[in-house]
This record gives C-alpha cells, structure tokens and sequence, in this order.
C-alpha cells in the first residue's frame, strides 16, 4: 500500500493516510472493542461470538483494502503544463479500451506510470472536450486515448519546466520560509544542484505538489508534496 499503489509522497498526497486511519479504526472497534464487552470466560457460544467478530473484522479489512485499491494513483498525466494524478476509480474500462498504447489499456497494479496527453489538434474537438469538462464531464487526462508515452514526449515536458531556483527565493512570512527549507530539503535528497533540475505543478487530492525533473533529459527525478503537508 505504502510503496506499491501509493509510492511516497502519494499516500498522503491522494488521501491515503484519512482512508487508513478509517480502515484501522473500524477493524479495532469490531475485534478488540466489540471483543472486550462480549467476553466472559466459560460465556455459552463464546466460540461462536468469537468466530463471528474475526470474521466481520476480516470483511472490513477486505473492502477497506479494497477501498485503497481502487483510489490509488494509476497514472501521472502531463497536461499542457502541469501534472495531475489519475485514480483508478476516474477511468472507465471503456475509456481505457480506447487507448492507442497497449501499455495504457489496463490499470498498473506495480505504481502510477508517468504519461503525457496529447491533446487534439482539431480545434472543434478540443472545443468540445473543454466544454464538457466545465460541464462536470471527463476531463482529458481521464481520457486514455489522448495518452502517449512519457518517454517520448520529454522534450515537450521540458520546454514547460520551470527553475527550480524560484521555489527557493520565496520571502515572505514564516510560513513560506519553512516551505522553502522543505524544498531545499527535498532537492538535497535528489543528490543533484537546483541548477540541473526544473520542476512542474502537480495536482493531487490534497493540493498542488510537484515534480522534479532533470533539466536536459527531462527525467522525472522526484515528487515534491503539497507543502501543507
């Protein structure tokens, strides 16, 4: 769950940790809880309250994994000029049939794959597509038949990067200074200076994250949280 369907910083960044905190609190009021008021040694039927109360906790870690399952982060779409996360519960299998790529037809069970939209260039269709997005419709990185490589389009993703070294001159309150030392942090791990890396907004659940890229190969390097957490 943790490294798998949602690698870091996506747990917390897609709601992750507010659906497991769910999950953990239900399992420990139907079996330790329920356990300690129904408890009586030599009790008649014990065995059988017992057995019944292992298995709705066994049924509530069931649907609550499958909870997470089908939220998880499948797709990390570049769109124009900023990523967003696509959950697996945003797209259709119909849609996903529709895919030009093989590789996009089915949902990754091993981690989100990075993906760029190609939007269309027939401006009636892209009117079209806009449309129906302010009208609560798919919007276009719900779309897999816009989907193409990541690694082929890199030099788009590139030509939209943005310096890194912006993230790093913000002045301002106290606040805006803890965010900044969180990105000289994050950018310390990557091993690399600000100057070969450029970075792009990310949109997740819980707000506007972002990803690191290398500067020249346009290599997706890290994902930065939304600051707030």
């Amino acid at each position: 769950m943790l490294r798998v369907w949602y690698p870091p910083p996506l747990f917390t960044a897609e709601g992750g940790s507010d659906l497991l905190f769910i999950l953990v609190a239900v399992d420990v009021i139907i079996g330790p809880l329920i356990t300690l008021v129904i408890f009586k040694s030599g009790k008649p039927g014990l065995r059988f309250d017992l057995t019944v109360i292992a298995l709705l906790q066994a049924g509530a870690l069931v649907y609550g994994s499958h909870v997470m399952f089908v939220a998880r982060p499948v797709f990390i779409a570049f769109v124009v000029d900023q990523f967003e996360t696509v959950r697996a519960n945003d797209l259709d299998p119909a849609d996903l049939a529709q895919a030009p790529h093989p590789g996009f037809q089915s949902l990754p069970l091993t981690g989100p794959v990075f993906v760029v939209v190609d939007l269309p260039k027939d401006m009636k269709i892209l009117k079209e597509l806009l449309s129906e997005a302010q009208t609560g419709g798919n919007v276009v990185q719900h779309l897999p038949k816009y989907y193409v490589p990541y690694s082929d389009h890199k030099v788009q993703v590139i030509a939209q990067g943005r310096p890194v070294e912006t993230l790093l001159k913000r002045d301002g309150d106290k606040a805006e200074q803890v965010i900044t030392e969180q990105v000289k942090k994050q950018v310390a791990e990557t091993g690399r200076q600000a100057s070969d890396l450029k970075y792009l907004p990310l949109q997740t659940r819980r707000g506007w994250g972002a990803v690191l890229i290398e500067a020249k190969t346009g290599e997706v390097v890290k994902i930065l949280p939304p600051p707030n957490l």
